[in-house]
């Protein structure tokens, strides 16, 4: 069944093409977070050591807006910051997984 939001405002925000060029990199993610209304972090490994993933999950968490986690296999979360390991024992969590077909499928756990 397709669902179509009668809506004249962009749903999903990204830097690529949000963030407004030559403007400090941090008040625009600040600027785009207050601004959104749940944030999804895809979350993995490569997350916990990348200190501007962190950076916006730190901002999202602060300003109080609702985040997502969506894991793509699997993670290592004795590696992320309290905060993101708080999430992951306490709320609902999307994780995308290998099947026996060698293809992902979206669960939730």
């Amino acid at each position: 069944m397709h669902h179509e939001i009668n809506c004249n405002r962009e749903l999903v925000s990204f830097g690529d093409k949000d963030l407004k060029i030559g403007h400090c990199i941090l008040n625009e993610t600040i600027r785009c977070t207050k601004l959104s209304a749940v944030i999804v972090v895809i979350f993995s490994d490569n997350f916990c050591k990348s200190g501007y993933c962190l950076q916006e999950f730190d901002i999202a968490f602060r300003v109080g807006k609702p985040i997502v986690l969506m894991l793509k296999g699997d993670v290592d979360i004795k590696n992320a910051p309290q905060a993101i390991k708080d999430l992951f024992y306490t709320y609902v969590r999307i994780v995308w997984r290998l099947n026996d077909d060698g293809e992902y499928e979206l669960m939730t756990n």
